[in-house]
């Protein structure tokens, strides 16, 4: 684990950086080229765009939290939530095992620190588990990826305090959480929220 050097990652095309809509915190997001809201009006004129309620409901969770707490977005995408917590001050882990979306992260950061609506990239931390390549989403073949697994428990400094742990991996939640029992088991520091998909529903 370590600070995310954008400066290092070279953008994608195409890009399309649109502002999100939240309740309080302004901020962008680098969208992937095949959400539909990019084609919308709101994304034309510059308005703030819709979100899901998922993302609404991990906002609302986040703002309930210590600003000084660390948010994890175990499976980050393109940084929908967790270039929130980065715009309101908050540290922030993004594990995300595909480095094309770990491209469009930095882009949102960029985004926001050229809006003035974050100053630095020094609370953003990653982990890149990434032999996945760039081109991996435009493949026509199914082709198996071996990436190396760690648990949360050793990404996160015994000192470091966490508000909400947001887990969004395809249906292997559980093995996340059995990666992180030390993290839960704390007497303090502990998260104060973990949001997550149930895989059976």
């Amino acid at each position: 684990m370590g600070e995310l050097d954008c400066q290092n990652i070279e953008p994608i095309e195409p890009v399309f950086v649109g502002q999100l809509n939240s309740s309080d915190t302004p901020y962008f997001v680098s969208f992937p080229w095949w959400d539909s809201r990019i084609n919308k009006t709101n994304f034309k004129a510059r308005k703030p765009i819709w979100t899901h309620q998922t993302v609404r409901d991990v906002q609302a969770i986040i703002n309930a939290s210590s600003i000084n707490d660390v948010f994890i977005d175990i499976g980050a995408n393109v940084g929908f939530m967790s270039l929130y917590a980065f715009n309101r001050g908050s540290p922030v882990i993004a594990v995300e095992p595909i480095s094309w979306n770990i491209a469009k992260i930095c882009e949102g950061v960029a985004a926001n620190i050229k809006r003035g609506w974050a100053v630095d990239a020094h609370n953003l931390r990653h982990f890149d588990a990434a032999p996945l390549s760039r081109e991996a989403l435009s493949q026509k073949d199914l082709v198996t990826e071996c990436i190396p697994l760690v648990t949360v428990d050793s990404l996160v400094p015994n000192d470091v305090s966490v508000g909400v742990v947001k887990i969004d991996v395809q249906g292997h939640e559980y093995g996340v959480l059995k990666g992180m029992t030390n993290l839960l088991s704390r007497n303090d520091g502990f998260p104060k929220y973990v949001f997550y998909e149930d895989a059976n529903n």
